[in-house]
């Protein structure tokens, strides 16, 4: 992912959690999150996850929720191997 959209999707997790996310744990995200997942997918999987959770949002989360976004969003089912 790109910094500047891991800096948005962080934007948004702290929005939620109040996590204060510095330059390192950008740069973190932007590495663990494949390119593959657009900001848009991403940041929707944001909102799903804390609708549904009172734990902190990880990359591995993000991830999964981003598959399904993207998923409902194409209207394509969602593959395991995804």
């Amino acid at each position: 992912m790109r910094i500047e959209d891991a800096t948005q999707v962080l934007a948004k997790c702290a929005l939620f959690d109040n996590r204060l996310a510095g330059e390192g744990e950008i740069l973190a995200w932007a590495e663990a999150i494949p390119d593959w997942v657009e900001v848009q997918d991403a940041l929707t999987a944001v909102s799903a996850w804390y609708r549904a959770s009172t734990r902190r949002i990880m990359p591995a989360n993000l991830i999964a929720e981003a598959k399904r976004a993207r998923a409902h969003r194409t209207g394509r089912p969602l593959y395991e191997g995804d």
